[in-house]
């Protein structure tokens, strides 16, 4: 997989989510994005999980700056 079909399955995953009228954070699109990411075994997604990680402790990282700025 691609990071273009990882985005648009996490794309699609929001927009199920956002039709059952279910709330959709960024911490559960992060959640999201680990699950599916964990579920990937080929060699040529390890980019992907890669990014997935970053992605992860960037969101945590900026959480806690805006935090300490309010």
């Amino acid at each position: 997989m691609h990071d273009k079909e990882f985005d648009e399955r996490l794309a699609e995953w929001v927009k199920s989510q956002r039709e059952k009228k279910l709330r959709v954070s960024r911490r559960l699109i992060q959640i999201q994005a680990l699950k599916m990411a964990s579920a990937l075994t080929n060699e040529d997604d390890e980019e992907i999980v890669f990014k997935v990680i970053f992605l992860r402790y960037f969101l945590t990282f900026m959480e806690v700056v805006i935090n300490a700025l309010i």
